[in-house]
This record gives structure tokens, C-alpha cells and sequence, in this order.
């Protein structure tokens, strides 16, 4: 990928702007960030009502712990652990995995984060079960428990990443292809030039043999007065945006 760190910056804009709409208390002010809001509230119905379905695993149907959910370019969301605490008995009752996968220089960065407040995150009774402590791998940037896994990777080397979760990581990641999978893009494909996003959307379509869900987060309408000021930010940090199909030349 051109520009990996500029496009692994991202990930802070993110969670700034998500740190605001708490900071803010976006519930009194709903117009202050109601942007990043809604974003976060589509989400989270998103995955609830996934885990919540009668979907269910092709090979094993008697297997209820089944469902998958496979982000990428995750950057430093913290949904996985958000929905623990509102919604733990669910995700404990129906999650089989939930995979988080990211430039390399950010799970890295995520790892260290997490590891500073293990109270909140990696040894939170309420997420992670006595018998599941997670395993911090320092050489990769990569976390591994029997729920959760982060691990890095280009999404523009799609096929590198399948490689090391099927080969290297492949018991930790523990990958079901028979297992229905929601896959969440925020903000990612918009970033990665459309023979990439194409050939990731049509491999998680050959494989996984339960079918597979995909959210997506993009950002929209160029045009318009507040698009042009997104394309100027953007320009301004070298950043192009490949999935927005419009003339360019007045900006760059």
C-alpha cells in the first residue's frame, strides 16, 4: 500500500473524535459529533443483531457458540470491549471470535494501550474467563484468547494475511470457515485502491461456506460543501480517496 502511515494516521482521527463524543456527552447534545454517533449506534445494532440471529454453524448445527466477526483495519476501535458491557452474556453465549487485523505498526501501538489499563482490557473478569488469559505475541504485535484475536497485516497483501492465520497462527486465530461471518470496513476500503477491497470481498465469498455478512462505513458526497473541505483535509495529508468515483482536478 502507498502511504502506510498516513493511512494508519487515521486510526487516531477515529478515536479523537469518538473520545469527543464522550467527553461531549453526545446523548445531551446529540448535534455535537452526531456523525461519529451514528456511526458507532449503526454498528453496534449491526453486530447485536448479527449475534443475536438464527444463523448457524454449515458443519456443526447444533454448535450455538458459532458466529464470527472479522474487522478490518480496525485501528484502535474498541467495540469488542464496549459490548461486553452491555451486552456480555450474549457475546459469551454466541461469539466463537471476534478478529481485529491492522497495519502492523498499529496493533503494536493497540497492544500497548490495552496492556496499560489490563484492568478495563486484557484482564477484565467480565470479558475473559479464568481459563482464557490472552496471549501477547511482542514480536508481531498480535493478541490471542480464546474470543479475541489481533493480529497485523496489509490489507493490500490480502493473501500474506490469510497465510499467517492459516499457517502460523492458525490455532491461535481458530478460523472457522463453516461459521457465519459479519465483516466490518469503516472507513477502510474507501483508502484502498478497488482491486484490493474487490479481491478481499470475493475471497471472504469463496470461503466462508456459512455465508458471510459485510458493514460498511464510507465516507460519501464529495460534491458538496462539506465533501470539499473532507478532500482538502485529506489532500493535505497525501491521503487519496479511491472508492469516491468524481473529478479530482480542482482539488489535487
Amino acid at each position: 500500500m502507498e502511504n502506510p502511515e498516513t493511512v494508519a494516521a487515521t486510526a487516531d482521527d477515529a478515536i479523537l473524535s469518538k473520545l469527543c463524543c464522550v467527553r461531549t456527552g453526545y446523548y445531551k447534545d446529540p448535534f455535537v459529533q452526531a456523525g461519529y454517533w451514528a456511526r458507532v449506534a449503526a454498528f453496534d445494532e449491526i453486530i447485536i443483531n448479527f449475534l443475536e440471529s438464527d444463523v448457524y454453524n454449515l458443519g456443526k448445527p447444533e454448535l450455538k457458540k458459532c458466529k464470527q466477526i472479522l474487522s478490518l483495519g480496525a485501528g484502535l476501535d474498541t467495540t469488542f470491549w464496549r459490548l461486553f458491557l452491555t451486552h456480555k452474556e450474549l457475546l459469551h453465549k454466541s461469539l466463537h471470535k471476534y478478529i481485529e487485523v491492522d497495519f502492523q505498526e498499529t496493533t503494536f501501538r493497540k497492544m500497548q494501550l490495552l496492556s496499560k489499563n489490563k484492568g478495563l482490557f486484557l484482564e477484565n473478569p467480565d470479558i475473559f474467563q479464568t481459563d482464557d488469559k490472552p496471549v501477547l505475541d511482542m514480536k508481531h504485535g498480535a493478541i490471542f484468547s480464546n474470543q479475541y484475536a489481533l493480529i497485523p497485516g496489509d490489507l493490500c497483501e490480502w493473501d500474506a494475511i490469510v497465510k499467517l492465520w492459516n499457517e502460523k497462527f492458525k490455532k491461535e486465530i481458530d478460523l472457522d470457515y463453516n461459521s457465519p461471518t459479519l465483516i466490518l470496513s469503516e472507513c477502510v476500503f474507501i483508502y484502498i485502491p478497488a482491486k484490493y477491497s474487490s479481491y478481499i470481498l470475493d475471497w471472504c465469498h469463496r470461503h466462508f461456506l456459512s455465508g458471510c455478512a459485510i458493514a460498511i462505513y464510507e465516507q460519501i458526497l464529495p460534491n458538496d460543501g462539506f465533501g470539499q473541505q473532507m478532500i482538502r483535509n485529506l489532500r493535505l495529508r497525501t491521503l487519496f480517496i479511491y472508492s469516491l468515483i468524481f473529478k479530482l482536478s480542482f482539488f489535487w
